[in-house]
């Protein structure tokens, strides 16, 4: 970006010797130079948002599927405790003597 401004400048200075109508193409080529620079620029930030979004879709993904499992290995014991919790309330079994 500082490299487009700096020949901006340099071009600019050198057009007292030049005729009037070179002065817009040097601008037209400055500001081009700058646009592709920005072009440029903005499609790398694109990609890197890309594989930032799909690097973060897989994480979510992952992280679902983890839950997922956690949730069944706590589910299925607590279940059972709850069960046989009530079987000892409702007194259906015997008592260990």
């Amino acid at each position: 970006m500082w490299h487009c401004a700096t020949t901006f400048i340099y071009l600019y200075s050198q057009t007292e010797n030049l005729k009037a109508s070179v002065v817009p193409t040097l601008l037209l080529a400055a500001f081009g130079y700058f646009f592709i620079i920005l072009f440029n620029e903005m499609a790398r930030l694109s990609a890197e948002n890309a594989a930032i979004m799909r690097n973060t879709n897989e994480n979510a993904v992952r992280r679902q599927k983890w839950l997922a499992a956690l949730s069944h290995e706590i589910r299925t014991p607590l279940g059972i405790l709850i069960t046989f919790s009530t079987s000892l309330i409702d007194g259906l079994f015997k008592k260990l003597e």
